[in-house]
């Protein structure tokens, strides 16, 4: 994939590569849309064929990757509508809707400005065909599963030393585990 060194604006540059990133995945999982519904014929692990209904059912990947597939801002939950400032908390939030996703990013085929002002008001980015759009049967939103292993990583190999409030890395006595592995 491309880094687009060449663009100075780093929004658009954003904006190129989710848009670039969910146009590829269309093209991929593009074949999965056509026969999710109508079944197609394939071999099972033990030899015998049956008619299989192929769907994006779940997507496993870090934060930084769950907000890209999701179209959603770095500090925002891909799955709820939690605000900012309540991130961490407790409190239960309501789902995001795919349906009024798909209803926003449909105004990209009209005007542009109305597209880029409402994905504004929505708190997403405007990516102009996210690839979960047009895929049936499936919720991205739903998708999308904890990423245990980079929080086992980010919490015992990368951060070993914050379990005390007052102990920071350079002032722990014992060597970040994270060093031994880069």
């Amino acid at each position: 994939m491309t880094k687009l060194d060449g663009m100075e604006n780093k929004t658009g540059h954003c904006c190129t590569l989710a848009n670039l990133f969910h146009s590829c995945m269309q093209k991929v999982l593009g074949p999965i849309g056509s026969v999710s519904e109508t079944s197609l014929e394939m071999m099972s692990g033990d030899g015998i064929w049956r008619w299989c209904h192929p769907i994006f059912a779940i997507f496993i990947g870090n934060y930084p990757e769950q907000a890209l597939v999701t179209c959603t801002f770095n500090g925002q939950c891909p799955k709820c509508l939690v605000p900012h400032g309540q991130l961490g908390e407790y409190n239960s939030f309501p789902l995001r809707t795919q349906s009024s996703m798909i209803s926003t990013y449909r105004l990209a085929d009209g005007d542009m400005h109305q597209f880029y002002w409402t994905c504004h008001e929505a708190g997403v980015k405007p990516v102009v065909n996210p690839f979960w759009a047009s895929l049936p049967l499936g919720n991205i939103f739903v998708s999308i599963t904890p990423d245990i292993l980079h929080q086992m990583l980010q919490g015992v190999m990368i951060h070993p030393n914050f379990s005390h409030p007052c102990r920071t890395p350079s002032s722990s006595p014992y060597p970040r585990l994270s060093d031994h592995y880069h």
